[in-house]
């Protein structure tokens, strides 16, 4: 049985969660964003192992826990199926991962903090496009 005492914690528990959800990136979170989606297009475009991997380190800790929306954190779907590519060559673990980035970077809004961030975002779900339609 619930006492008033259990109820109010968890509505204090719930109300303490809904900040950190309802948070947005700073300005610095969208600048790395906007960096490392750059950097990403290098890559592909080259296809080099040695710039994947470069621009793919610290993917987690660079797009993670920065409160940017889910479609940013596609990023790490990305770097998942470059190196997947670039490991296996033409796979179905390669032909999902690129799906799932393509898929999660489409769903991209502009962002009135960040006006880059959205036709960066744009660019790079074509680039995966491309790969999936030349490689799947």
């Amino acid at each position: 049985m619930k006492t008033p005492f259990h109820r109010a914690l968890a509505a204090s528990l719930l109300i303490l969660a809904t900040p950190a959800a309802a948070q947005e990136a700073s300005d610095q979170a969208w600048n790395d964003w906007v960096y490392r989606a750059g950097t990403l297009l290098k890559a592909i475009e080259s296809g080099e192992k040695s710039q994947v991997d470069l621009y793919c380190r610290n993917i987690h800790r660079e797009v993670g826990g920065k409160y940017l929306p889910q479609w940013a954190t596609g990023l790490i779907y990305v770097c998942d199926a470059l190196k997947t590519g670039l490991a296996q060559g033409r796979s179905r673990a390669f032909c999902n991962r690129v799906r799932n980035a393509e898929s999660e970077l489409g769903k991209a809004r502009p962002v009135a903090a960040e006006p880059r961030a959205y036709p960066l975002a744009v660019r790079l779900t074509g680039a995966m496009r491309g790969l999936r339609e030349g490689m799947c």
